[in-house]
């Protein structure tokens, strides 16, 4: 496996001081080499902490004032800099509440594994909602995800996208997908999930509402859920809005039982040091070959049933006209 590779990762951030620093270092632990950041007018110590981490050469910044957000200009900047300067194979978009967990081995591993023809993956991701009560930090109080995450109409949650540079030169708002990608994209391996503590207790949510009066009715706007809360936030029914978002201890537990809700708690366990063990390199390479062999496999079988699907149906149709 090659292990020069370089990946890199590009965020847009603002006033995410309670997991910033928590994100950065579990990132430039799974094997991320660099993690490029866009600080967009942040208020609290969000700029402080990047200036930190800049220190230690890992991490590169640049700020961004004024009230138009413009995440997929400002990330397709990154890309571009990550690409002619910092010779990035692979470039992650994520978020500051999205910890990215590879199936084994490292970040870096699990991007040396995608086979050559393919350009980018979606990755995708689940939602771990805050318990209805309790005050210890974040991540050890969110060990509980859906199954399957889903926005409020019961579709599943869009997934983030990771990309060879040469794939594309803009992801499109949200980081959900590429602007005219001139690679394939790869087949669902598996591989990598992210994990996703977009609301950290109530204090929390109060802040991004807040923060989404300031920037979401201009620039690129906000999500359906986003809308939805801030009209609750508005109406000064936050508190019923978060009820519906977190989890009581019954809901816990018969979610568990039902199997809506899974106990996942490998970012807990990372930060902690607890699953940083070295696999043997030949033993991880095999693993993750044997992935990326069954999902072209898989691919190609829905492939060649989406074809067959319709010849089928030609077929039949013939036999009864000629019958």
């Amino acid at each position: 496996m090659d292990r020069e590779l370089t990946v890199a990762m590009t965020m847009v951030v603002r006033d995410e001081e309670d997991i910033l620093a928590t994100n950065l270092d579990y990132h430039l632990a799974q094997g991320v080499d660099l993690v490029l950041v866009t600080d967009f007018g942040s208020t609290d110590r969000t700029s402080a902490i990047l200036a930190d981490f800049a220190r230690g050469g890992r991490v590169r910044c640049w700020r961004e004032e004024g009230t138009e957000f413009k995440q997929s200009v400002w990330v397709s900047r990154m890309l571009k800099i990550a690409r002619d300067e910092h010779g990035a194979d692979w470039v992650l978009h994520g978020d500051a509440d999205e910890f990215w967990v590879p199936l084994a081995g490292s970040l870096r591993d699990v991007c040396a594994a995608v086979p050559e023809p393919y350009g980018y993956m979606y990755v995708r991701r689940h939602n771990f909602p805050p318990p209805l009560v309790g005050s210890e930090p974040f991540p050890e109080q969110m060990t509980i995800r859906h199954r399957i995450s889903t926005y409020m109409d019961g579709g599943p949650i869009h997934p983030k996208v990771a990309q060879r540079p040469a794939a594309g030169t803009m992801p499109r708002r949200g980081n959900h997908s590429i602007v005219d990608p001139v690679l394939p994209a790869a087949p669902d391996a598996g591989s990598v999930e992210i994990h996703h503590f977009q609301v950290r207790g109530y204090e929390g949510l109060l802040r991004r509402m807040r923060r989404a009066e300031e920037t979401g009715e201009i620039g690129q706007g906000l999500s359906p859920e986003t809308q939805a809360t801030l009209r609750s936030y508005r109406a000064g029914e936050l508190p019923a809005a978060y009820a519906r978002i977190a989890l009581s201890d019954e809901q816990t537990v018969a979610g568990l039982e039902s199997g809506e809700l899974v106990h996942d708690d490998r970012v807990k366990r990372f930060l902690a040091g607890h699953i940083r063990e070295q696999r043997d390199p030949l033993e991880l390479e095999g693993l993750l070959a044997a992935v990326w062999a069954h999902a072209e496999k898989l691919d190609r079988r829905r492939r060649t049933t989406r074809w067959r699907a319709p010849l089928r149906a030609l077929a039949s149709h013939r036999a009864r006209t000629l019958g």
